[in-house]
């Protein structure tokens, strides 16, 4: 013999699973009839830390009188608002009227659910120059919709504008990707900021030893993915894959900035093995079946890429350089790539490619796009370089502007094409990995040459 014992009405809360401070919401109950017959129910709801939306101001607790038909539901709706971050606490109470037919019947349910903090925050930073005995007044305005109960006003000084820049190493350091050409980025991007980073703590940042391990990694994780003819894949060095040309060079101009930085210390056989690929890229190139269907601004853009990058392992690769020039005409070569023979051609200890350099720069003045405070370089190489040489605009910026750095570190283009960089960061930091490694490789320069003397101010808050 068996028996089913049941309660003569059923309770069926349905609250979120959380709230945020500020919210509002509408928590369901549903209450269902399981007898058969007719009921008269009082049902209500008393809640703490949480503000129930009545008629009346401060109302702790609100109900409802409904008549429940045999067997049916019906769905009871509470609305209410938070109060103060934490737990939320909810009774949800029913009870019968007292009849002589029936007993009375009495339930409860309590709930309770997490009432979080809001973790909305809002960075902005200011930079300039000071001359001399000037004076500078900075107001600093509330941020708009703040709530008063939470959060902080943190305000940081520094004397160089490097500073400003940890947000893209941060960018960097914690970006979940690790093809190969992201794990380049990160190490060129925080290497050229290394000294940076020893002086000034980021709280957003482990410690320098931690970050050094880190990059360590990394750097091992590269060398297993190396070819045989020096050249790198995006994932991985299976026989079944190829060296990706423009991945190839990008690891080896990390290697170049590793090298000159001495941080670590790089193998000589990943070394030299990388500089043979890049002294053969243009054969290397050919041999790839699918490169048939690139265009020369892609191929030319690679050659010249690879030359700036064997230029900083102070190689000397000017005439290579000019003779790249005088193949492919203006008409085939991107502003990024004039960039990159730009710095090539500084390395001709002789300045014989003078006028080479002062016909670039000629041709770089006519496609930039100046304000009274920023400058920019607009340029495209149509869909196959767009996934070959990953461009963007903003890198173009900054590799014309340490190119420029180079050549004529006083030009006033400088300081526009400066302002014009950092005015496209999004939250500190540019829209991609390669525009943040190489925006920082060309700020690092910029600043460092514009930074030279040691400041002496002091800064009132």
């Amino acid at each position: 013999m068996s028996f089913t014992v049941q309660l003569p009405i059923m309770i069926r809360p349905s609250p979120p699973r959380f709230l945020n401070y500020g919210d509002t919401a509408h928590i369901s109950v549903v209450l269902q009839n399981q007898t058969d017959l007719s009921v008269l129910l009082h049902a209500g709801l008393r809640a703490t830390n949480a503000k129930l939306l009545t008629s009346q101001t401060n109302q702790q607790a609100v109900g409802y009188s409904i008549v429940l038909q045999p067997s049916k539901r019906a769905a009871l709706i509470f609305p209410l608002s938070t109060i103060h971050s934490g737990t939320a606490r909810f009774q949800f109470i029913v009870s019968t009227i007292k009849k002589e037919t029936c007993a009375q019947f009495d339930d409860a349910i309590e709930r309770s659910l997490p009432v979080f903090t809001p973790a909305t925050s809002e960075a902005f930073a200011t930079y300039g120059d000071i001359c001399e005995e000037e004076v500078v007044l900075q107001p600093v305005e509330t941020p708009k919709n703040v709530i008063p109960q939470f959060g902080e006003l943190s305000i940081t000084t520094s004397s160089t504008a490097l500073a400003s820049l940890t947000d893209a190493i941060i960018s960097l350091y914690t970006y979940p990707y690790e093809c190969t050409e992201q794990l380049s980025s990160r190490l060129l991007g925080i290497q050229a900021l290394w000294d940076v980073l020893q002086a000034f703590h980021c709280k957003d940042l482990p410690e320098v030893s931690v970050l050094k391990t880190k990059l360590e990694s990394d750097l091992n994780t590269l060398k297993g993915r190396q070819y045989s003819n020096g050249g790198f894949g995006y994932w991985t060095n299976r026989n079944d894959c190829y060296a990706a040309p423009y991945m190839s060079v990008h690891v080896a101009h990390c290697l170049a900035v590793l090298v000159n930085k001495k941080v670590f210390n790089v193998n000589k056989n990943m070394l030299n093995n990388s500089l043979k690929y890049l002294e053969n890229i243009e054969s290397e190139i050919n041999q790839l079946s699918y490169t048939k269907y690139w265009s020369n601004l892609t191929r030319f853009s690679l050659i010249s890429y690879a030359l700036y990058v064997r230029a900083k392992h102070l190689q000397y690769v000017a005439d290579e350089a000019s003779q790249l020039l005088q193949l492919s005409g203006f008409d085939k070569l991107s502003l990024e790539a004039l960039g990159w023979l730009l710095i090539a051609l500084s390395t001709d200890k002789n300045n014989n490619k003078d006028h080479i350099i002062e016909i670039i720069c000629k041709h770089l003045k006519g496609k930039v796009s100046e304000t009274s405070e920023t400058a920019n370089f607009i340029t495209s190489y149509g869909d196959d370089g767009q996934s070959v040489m990953l461009h963007s605009n903003q890198r173009t910026d900054a590799i014309l502007l340490e190119a420029l750095l180079y050549i004529d570190p006083n030009s006033t283009l400088c300081t526009k094409l400066s302002k014009g960089l950092q005015a496209h960061k999004v939250k500190g930091a540019w829209g991609s990995t390669q525009e943040n490694c190489f925006a920082l490789i060309a700020l690092d320069k910029y600043f460092h040459m514009k930074e030279k003397d040691t400041p002496d101010f002091v800064a009132d808050i």
